[in-house]
């Protein structure tokens, strides 16, 4: 009984041990300052919950003024003077993935920026086929896969992983679906691979991102019993959909990501099929908006977004410029223009009989004023100071004006 009690407790140490030891990587920190007399710095190293504090004074060379160990993927160091860093990093195999030199800091943070992945595939062992073999390569790092037929002889497995650069997945024997999905440092999704009757899938660097999320969906049923599409992204996947002419709605709506082209192409014509696409990076950004009706493919390229986008643009702007013609101009009044109207009201009203009293005074003020503009009063009329004060004058001569004439008024009466 404690032979196996053991027995499972080094296994489940060694299980632990892999795991944990698939998320780190190496570090090698050294630390270059150019010490004083009697000068002293302290660095300390932060590891997630673990801290590491040395002293380092004239005494010690650049050997001894290191770090170094294990890491998972990011560390800081602090120091109480300005030095210089070299920091090495080492996947567990010794092979160096990053090179970086500080100068002149006193703290400094480091981050692994790590790409993560997901491997996904079916595989239904052939009668002459009783194992199955996959190397998984991250980086410089190399991962065995065994999958025996009788263990389980159709097979579903999922493999999560984390890489720096670059990933190659392979197998022995031809998958029958074979599905990679990328997630960006940021935690962008930004590949979706999917693949059928391949052993072989890999990414790297200069692999096209996915930048876009497509979504399809046939409002309607298909006319015949049992309708073939084949689909191709980026000229790289290819694979083929299924349906019937009783397929419901949540069959009907697709979802694809792709970085340059998009095809689907069926057996049969659909009646009506809704397409829309936003940026994987922005989900409230639309680039591409289209109604598909009576056909049997439908095939979108960056182009195709890129002219969709400068279409919306040319009518957002025809949009702005009818607004902007329904509205009516404001109209300046030239000051001559005002001058000369009110000198001939004023003139009207002096050689007029009506007798002028003190109580109609204010409705031929009122008059005078509203003719003067041919727009509607409670439209402003912009002015400048000038403006202003040529109009403040005539309003007091107009005061002026008729004070005499109702004085005159009051003597002839009198």
């Amino acid at each position: 009984m404690n032979i196996k009690i053991l027995f499972l407790l080094v296994v489940s140490l060694f299980t632990l041990s892999t795991i944990y030891a698939d998320t780190e990587y190496n570090y090698e920190l050294e630390i270059d300052y150019d010490f004083d007399e009697d000068e002293e710095i302290v660095c300390e190293l932060h590891l997630g919950n673990s801290k590491k504090t040395k002293t380092f004074d004239e005494n010690d060379d650049r050997s001894d003024m290191t770090f170094e160990g294990r890491f998972d993927d990011s560390l800081e160091v602090d120091c109480d003077l300005r030095v210089d860093i070299d920091l090495r990093v080492l996947d567990l195999e010794d092979n160096e993935v990053d090179d970086i030199r500080e100068s002149s800091v006193r703290s400094f943070i480091y981050e692994l920026e790590l790409y993560e992945g997901i491997l996904s595939f079916n595989y239904d062992f052939d009668e002459d086929v009783d194992t199955l073999i996959c190397e998984l390569k991250k980086d410089e790092e190399i991962v065995e896969y065994s999958y025996n037929k009788a263990d389980d002889d159709s097979l579903k497995e999922e493999i999560e992983f984390e890489f720096l650069r670059e990933i190659e997945f392979e197998c022995s024997e031809r998958l029958d679906e074979l599905r990679l999905e990328i997630e960006d440092p940021n935690g962008f999704d930004i590949y979706d691979l999917f693949l059928e009757d391949e052993d072989t899938v890999d990414f790297d660097e200069n692999t096209p991102r996915h930048y876009y999320d497509l979504n399809i969906f046939f409002t309607k049923d298909f006319n015949e019993e049992e309708v073939e599409c084949e689909v191709e992204i980026d000229s790289d996947s290819e694979f083929t959909l299924e349906f019937t002419d009783s397929s419901s709605g949540s069959d009907r709506n697709l979802d694809f990501v792709f970085g340059e082209s998009f095809e689907i192409t069926c057996d049969d014509t659909f009646d009506e099929a809704l397409v829309d696409i936003i940026l994987l990076e922005d989900d409230d950004v639309k680039v591409f908006q289209e109604d598909y009706t009576n056909q049997k493919s439908i095939r979108i390229t960056v182009e195709d977004i890129e002219n969709w986008e400068e279409d919306n643009e040319e009518e957002i702007e025809e949009e702005v410029r009818e607004e902007k013609e329904l509205i009516p101009e404001i109209v300046t009044i030239p000051d001559q223009v005002l001058e000369e109207e009110i000198e001939e009201e004023i003139s009207d009203s002096s050689n007029t009989s009506t007798p002028i009293t003190s109580s109609n005074q204010e409705e031929i003020i009122i008059d005078i004023n509203s003719s003067t503009s041919p727009i509607n009063q409670s439209q402003e009329i912009p002015t400048t100071p000038t403006e202003s004060n040529s109009i403040s004058i005539i309003h007091g001569f107009i005061a002026v004006v008729s004070l005499i004439l109702v004085i005159a008024i009051v003597v002839l009466v009198v």
